[in-house]
């Protein structure tokens, strides 16, 4: 069964740790804990806590790993100041996985290994298929973990983020209602987007010089020439030649503006006189009538997509406000070992 190559640029990106769903980082900068606190009494290996979820050295190590894989060459030398940023980053993106993981067990969130086990299983055999229909090519999984800086227990870990994230979701914003008068602001607001400019089928020769342009004119005035086949013979547009000169049905704007002010103005069936533009001297024709510049109408189609986004931009606002809550709720739980306080930053 062949793969979608979107399904597969999604496995992908999974296993390069970057799996969450759509905006759920940039959500959680709002939600992020700034405590600062800096104390001697956590574990040796621990480089901070939230609450009761720990993160680890180990865990650290294994963040700057993915990113050293994702940067490769300009992956900063240790002691720079770029290499102190990029760590204060990945501190960061612990920090705010830690809060995601304090928060579920707030809301009673759990993955089942069951659940977990599946999800990877999906994942990888949809990213890496094996011969048998079903099964993973666990040799090209693991090479390219490897080569991501990852391992299958990182992996693991990013899909159960993966997984309790979305359960965030489904239980914080479930559904949103939107209305029909709702619907009709936002069309209102956007409604120059679907604007649908005039069309025209067109066809032109193009050559470097004026005295072959008029003579080429002369001949398309006074004679029974062929617009096609004088396009074939002189022509310099290599995309249209072979076409006779067509340039098909074009939208108004989609041409240089000395161009595109003849092709939408000249009469049907009329050639036009020499018309210098950069790329020389054009003949143009308007093989049909002018199509004029419609907007598109709050149609039923329409009306369903702007329902899903304002849906959609609804929910990204109820969970926003929850994780916003969360990380003022968690700021003061939050514990540093010394010299890792800049994870707040």
């Amino acid at each position: 069964m062949a793969l979608s190559e979107r399904t597969v640029e999604l496995a992908r990106k999974t296993t390069l740790g970057t799996i969450a769903l759509a905006g759920a980082v940039a959500l959680l900068v709002a939600g992020c804990g700034g405590g600062s606190k800096a104390v001697s009494s956590l574990p040796p290996n621990v480089v901070f806590k939230v609450a009761d979820t720990s993160v680890t050295e180990v865990q650290l190590e294994q963040q700057m790993a993915l990113a050293k894989a994702s940067l490769g060459t300009s992956y900063p030398v240790v002691g720079t100041s770029s290499y102190d940023q990029l760590r204060a980053e990945a501190l960061s993106a612990l920090l705010r996985n830690a809060e995601i993981r304090e928060g579920a067990r707030k809301l009673d969130i759990k993955v089942s290994s069951t659940k977990l086990d599946a999800e990877v299983k999906s994942i990888a055999k949809t990213a890496f298929p094996g011969k048998v229909a079903g099964t993973i090519d666990r040799a090209k999984f693991l090479a390219d973990l490897k080569k991501s800086g990852s391992s299958e227990a990182v992996f693991r870990s990013q899909v159960e983020l993966k997984l309790i994230t979305e359960a965030i979701q489904q239980k914080v914003a479930p559904k949103a209602t939107v209305t029909d008068k709702e619907i009709a602001a936002e069309y209102a607001k956007t409604k120059s987007t679907y604007d649908v400019p005039a069309k025209r089928d067109v066809r032109h020769i193009l050559v470097k010089d004026k005295a072959r342009a008029d003579e080429l004119y002369a001949q398309l005035s006074t004679s029974d020439a062929s617009f096609a086949a004088l396009a074939m013979k002189y022509s310099t547009d290599t995309g249209s030649k072979g076409k006779g000169g067509a340039l098909g049905v074009s939208s108004k704007g989609s041409f240089v503006p000395e161009f595109d002010k003849v092709a939408f103005s000249i009469k049907t069936g009329v050639v036009s006189k020499p018309v210098k533009t950069q790329f020389g001297y054009h003949l143009i024709e308007a093989v049909g009538d002018l199509i004029p510049a419609t907007t598109r109408p709050l149609d039923a189609a329409l009306n369903a997509q702007l329902r899903a986004q304002l849906e959609t931009r609804k929910k990204q606002q109820k969970l926003q406000d929850w994780f916003t809550r969360i990380g003022i709720e968690l700021d003061p739980k939050i514990e540093y070992a010394p010299g890792f306080g800049s994870a707040s930053g």
